[in-house]
């Protein structure tokens, strides 16, 4: 199985999951050329993607969708109504949008089989549009990618409790978003709501709350461009868990705006 991040941050995300025979990209929030590249750096093409999975419509999810279509034989899934704010967010475009390969996966369908031993879970995550996260499980191995989420609940919680390996939205640090000049009150406050991201120190306790012996890798992503560092989210995890002596500590790695990120 491979399980790389491709691109992570408000600059464009995308993720390729493989297993077997199958294989599949979460979002496509980087241009065409771009996304070819890295998936050429781990050996893989775009002409053997099976599925593409959107999370959501905002643009660093969503930004090669009509090229990535008009360019392969690609089958797009998600929520009707993420489907329909997507195509509403192309109208612009989208007399060169084929929605014959749209697919909307019904509210009450929480699990979809896309081959023997290979599942992909959805879940409702909190953001200021319809947004999902989704936990896919490939053979014996458990993984999840939660970004774009305001915060959490019970039921985020137990989602996760059973994974290997998460990508985790580690946004921003809140002081430094405070501090930040350029960004408006408004954006400061939608950043920071229940509907926007999670903070360093949230992120924390989501892992915090999952921890356990399964638990084998998390991989802080999302990061701010302005408003956190690589380096920042992950010296503060550490140096929030170093206070937690009774608590083992996932392998923790950082998803690169800019290259891709093995994470299995």
């Amino acid at each position: 199985m491979k399980f790389v991040s491709l691109a992570s941050g408000s600059s464009g995300n995308s993720t390729f999951v493989s297993y077997n025979d199958k294989r599949i990209l979460i979002d496509c929030g980087i241009s065409l050329k771009m996304l070819k590249q890295r998936l050429d750096d781990i050996d893989e093409k775009l002409d053997d993607i099976d599925y593409l999975f959107l999370t959501h419509c905002h643009d660093d999810h969503i930004k090669c969708l009509l090229s990535l279509m008009g360019a392969y034989n690609i089958k797009v899934y998600s929520r009707e109504q993420i489907l329909n704010d997507t195509i509403d967010r192309l109208s612009k475009d989208i007399i060169s949008l084929d929605k014959n390969r749209l697919y909307p996966i019904a509210d009450n369908i929480k699990q979809i089989k896309i081959a023997d031993d290979f599942y992909i879970g959805i879940f409702d995550a909190f953001h200021d549009v319809r947004c999902v996260y989704y936990k896919i499980k490939c053979g014996a191995d458990t993984l999840a990618i939660l970004t774009d989420n305001g915060h959490y609940d019970d039921n985020i919680i137990s989602s996760l409790s059973d994974v290997n390996y998460l990508i985790l939205e580690c946004n921003y640090d809140y002081d430094m978003l405070m501090n930040y000049p350029n960004y408006p009150a408004f954006l400061k406050n939608r950043i920071s709501g229940n509907f926007g991201h999670l903070s360093n120190e949230a992120c924390c306790e989501v892992i915090k709350a999952i921890s356990n012996e399964k638990l084998k890798t998390v991989c802080l992503a999302h990061i701010s461009e302005h408003s956190n560092t690589e380096d920042y989210a992950l010296q503060y995890v550490n140096e929030y868990f170093a206070n937690y002596t009774d608590i083992k500590l996932p392998k923790i790695i950082v998803a690169s705006r800019y290259n891709v990120t093995k994470i299995l």
